[in-house]
């Protein structure tokens, strides 16, 4: 369902849709390590610097690649306990989380700079977001399932819609 490459270590970690997450050492041939203690069907996997983000239907988490660990990303925020469809780290280090009913934007060093974006609301369609990207200038793109494309306004936290637009 999701992979990521490791260039440091030479392996892959895959999410599975009911299996949870693996480690495969690509030198070796073979499966390092397999848990279901991030979830059963994992959405989205990105190595950022030493860590691993892992989406999972359990929510969000960090694998601290170094030491081995892996825990909730943010233990005391119980909205990232919750499963989710897509995230994103952004190059202002905000994680964006987006979920079936809404859309999280949270600092990663500074958890306190929290944002919920509930769906219908803000600007932002009332369908789930799917995908989201970074442009080279900054602008945080959101495509979503079935409300069409956005792109988030930081000034005013909002964001502002291309479904009307004549392509």
């Amino acid at each position: 369902k999701c992979i990521a490459y490791d260039t440091i270590r030479d392996c892959l970690y895959i999410g599975t849709h009911k299996q949870g997450f693996l480690c495969f050492d690509i030198s070796r041939r073979k499966i390092k390590y397999h848990t279901t203690e991030t979830g059963t069907s994992l959405s989205k996997i990105i190595q950022h610097g030493d860590s691993l983000y892992i989406l999972s239907d359990k929510g969000m988490f960090v694998k601290d690649l170094q030491k081995g660990t892996t825990a909730y990303l943010y233990p005391t925020i119980e909205e990232t306990h919750k499963g989710g469809i897509s995230f994103l780290i952004d190059s202002s280090d905000y994680i964006w989380i987006a979920q079936r009913n809404q859309l999280l934007r949270i600092n990663l060093h500074n958890p306190e700079k929290k944002y919920t974006y509930s769906y219908g609301k803000q600007g932002l369609g009332k369908f789930p977001v799917l995908k989201m990207s970074e442009f080279p200038d900054g602008t945080i793109y959101l495509g979503t399932n079935g409300s069409g494309l956005y792109s988030f306004n930081p000034e005013e936290n909002n964001f502002r819609s291309y479904s009307d637009l004549n392509i």
